[in-house]
């Protein structure tokens, strides 16, 4: 799954970079409340595992960063 956070100031836009270079690409981490179309019909249908190895950063101008990052869901 291909994200793009766009209009993200700089304060924003850090933290989000810090936490995906935390995970290190290979630690895996819970997304919850995903919209219904990712439901697998049971009681944890709407939260699912992720990791994140690709990301990247841009300056559009004066704070106001765009990050997109690619993630794939895992079972650990």
């Amino acid at each position: 799954m291909d994200l793009t956070f766009d209009r993200r100031d700089e304060k924003e836009s850090m933290a989000i970079l810090h936490f995906l270079k935390t995970q290190k690409g290979v630690t895996s981490f819970i997304v919850k409340k995903l919209p219904q179309i990712y439901a697998d019909g049971n009681a944890n249908s709407y939260k699912k595992r992720f990791i994140c190895q690709n990301f990247s950063s841009t300056y559009v101008f004066h704070n106001n960063y765009s990050v997109k990052a690619s993630f794939v869901e895992t079972t650990n």
